[in-house]
């Protein structure tokens, strides 16, 4: 006497559940994959803003303080660096007078130009303070 039957192949109730379980991971797998692409985009456009903020900074930071001028600096330049493309907007605001100590505010913003609306929202800003020398020091001027 036997116990059990022979099975032949598989019933429809199991096609049909294993079926729906592939797709409801693979819906998993898909979601996963397109939140990491995401975030590996914004992390890309992140480190270039980043990149491009340290550059302005520097190039900035090493002119001497009386270049510093709205000549010299214009309000709104557009930028390529290799293949990030963004809009440097910079806005100066001196204090003091000239014969005495002179200080110089320098908000720096990098808006990211992609093409794509949302990213022109992920902008960095940096401020800045330069200082004129006072005279007679090392770094000022000897006459005054």
């Amino acid at each position: 006497m036997r116990l059990y039957s022979t099975r032949r192949g598989l019933s429809l109730v199991e096609v049909i559940v294993a079926i729906t379980v592939l797709g409801v991971v693979m819906a998993f797998v898909g979601h996963i994959s397109s939140a990491i692409a995401l975030m590996n985009r914004r992390n890309s456009l992140v480190a270039k803003r980043t990149f491009a903020m340290q550059q302005q900074a520097n190039i900035i930071g090493a002119l001497p303080f009386s270049s510093i001028n709205a000549t010299l600096l214009p309000v709104t330049k557009t930028i390529t660096l290799g293949d990030f493309t963004f809009e440097r907007r910079v806005s100066l605001t001196t204090t003091g007078t000239a014969s005495s100590s002179q200080t110089a505010t320098i908000r720096i913003t990098i808006v990211p130009q992609t093409g794509i609306a949302t990213d022109t929202l992920q902008k960095e800003t940096l401020t800045m303070m330069r200082s004129k020398p006072l005279c007679g020091t090392v770094l000022g001027v000897l006459t005054c």
